[in-house]
């Protein structure tokens, strides 16, 4: 949660707003794509284990 406090400093280092929101773009998909990958790998164990 606090990242906010580091978004303006980081925008002024990366060199602008645009820069800083591709930023948190790629990183929140890269965030969101490896537990998908994750359970396509232990998927099936995983739902084995709650039957």
């Amino acid at each position: 949660m606090t990242f906010a406090f580091y978004a303006i400093p980081l925008a002024n280092a990366l060199g602008g707003y645009g820069w800083l929101f591709l930023f948190f773009a790629c990183i929140g998909s890269i965030l969101a794509f490896i537990p998908i990958l994750f359970l396509m790998w232990k998927g099936e164990k995983i739902r084995a284990a709650f039957e």
